[in-house]
């Protein structure tokens, strides 16, 4: 009933999406309703109800919009959020945010720095690492010269187009923006907040971090993780990105544990050889990329693991994931050579035993592994000895 009211109120403005599924598949139709549980949108007429769960990607059609007003701050907001802003004010730590013609209201406390200047090549590791060091009060980040930056420790208080007022040994100094590179605000240690539950890119370049969404007849309405909220026209949206709360992939994971058992024995310290053949994070043995070859042609991925036999991988789950999927083949470069044996498990319960060899296509795994708390992979040895055994497992991951 509620997709149905939504339909009705948003159908004369609703705009063209394309859904991107987890399992690679896409869905195209006219958006009715987006809410942290499902998306819902019309297809040639027919209304489609989609699990979140099982989303990668939303991503809105292009539609003409009015120019925009010139970014003049660009700012990061505590809970990952960042705003490519036209305007950023401050008094009595009350703080707006204009983003072209909408402003945001919120209060310092939500703001984690604020850049006043573009970003260039000669800085951005100098902006970081002021974005990073530890602090112990709010600090404003001047510019020595154009490729040299400084700082200061005081307290900001209220900031307009052209002045900011620090404070720095008990004596309130008016510092002009335009000699600033930015500020940068000092919150305290143990500050927790819920997860993101996606992010939200819109046009301009702005992406914020969201723990609710609900679409209605203004556009996407969002809370993020440290309260600030925000409604985001239709006309200014480019994409709710699910992925980041939905998928792990595992070249972007620390494994529980990791053990690597060398074929024969060897006079070098099991240390050393563990340096060479443990596994690899998003490239393979070979070199960059990971290898494929897949119906007489090379596909090249560039997310996975390589992982040389035997070598066994823990990954905790802690039940939060239902399936793990991945691609599994030796690298085409070794040219047919290789020989495996993959085995997965979900915590003591092995779900996948197979022989993985080099002059045969790649394997498709999608396993079950609801409420694992642990996954176990093992590349053991095939028939081969050890000789080419570099699996790759591509695009390998854990849907929640």
């Amino acid at each position: 009933m509620l997709a149905l009211l939504l339909s009705v109120l948003i159908a004369p403005n609703a705009p063209n999406v394309e859904v991107e599924m987890l399992n690679g598949s896409t869905i195209s139709g006219a958006i009715i309703a987006v809410s942290n549980e499902q998306v819902t949108i019309d297809v040639r007429g027919e209304e489609r109800s989609l699990d979140v769960r099982d989303l990668q990607s939303l991503t809105f059609a292009a539609s003409s919009t009015a120019a925009s007003t010139a970014v003049t701050d660009w700012v990061r907001l505590v809970d990952g959020s960042r705003l490519l802003a036209t305007r950023f004010a401050v008094v009595d730590r009350q703080v707006n945010i204009s983003l072209d013609q909408r402003v945001i209201e919120t209060e310092t406390r939500s703001v984690k720095a604020v850049r006043f200047r573009p970003a260039t090549p000669e800085v951005d590791p100098q902006w970081e690492d002021s974005l990073n060091a530890e602090i112990t009060g709010d600090v404003v980040v001047l510019r020595r010269d154009e490729n040299t930056l400084d700082q200061l420790e005081g307290i900001l208080h209220d900031i307009d187009d052209k002045t900011i007022e620090f404070e720095f040994d008990e004596e309130l100094i008016p510092v002009k923006r335009e000699k600033l590179e930015g500020v940068v605000y000092f919150h305290r240690a143990g500050r927790e907040f819920p997860d993101a539950s996606c992010r939200v890119l819109e046009r301009d370049g702005s992406v914020w971090k969201a723990r609710t969404i609900q679409l209605d007849s203004d556009g996407l309405r969002i809370n993020t993780p440290s309260g600030v909220k925000t409604v985001i026209p239709l006309a200014a949206l480019a994409k709710v990105d699910f992925s980041s709360s939905n998928v792990l992939f595992l070249g972007d994971a620390e494994p529980e544990s990791v053990e690597w058992t060398p074929f024969v024995g060897s006079r070098l310290p099991n240390q050393s050889l563990a340096k060479l053949f443990l596994p690899l994070n998003n490239r393979s043995f070979e070199g960059p990329g990971l290898w494929l070859d897949e119906n007489d042609q090379v596909t090249r991925y560039s997310r996975g693991l390589a992982i040389h036999s035997r070598t066994s991988l823990v990954y905790r789950l802690s039940g939060e994931y239902r399936r793990f999927t991945a691609i599994a083949g030796i690298d085409s470069r070794l040219r047919g050579h290789g020989n495996v044996e993959l085995v997965v498990s979900a915590d003591d319960r092995e779900i996948f035993r197979q022989a993985i060899r080099g002059d045969e296509p790649p394997v498709m795994l999608d396993l079950d592994v609801q409420q694992a708390n642990r996954l176990k992979i093992l590349v053991d040895f095939g028939q081969g000895l050890d000789v080419a055994d570099h699996l790759n497992l591509c695009n390998a991951k854990v849907i929640k």
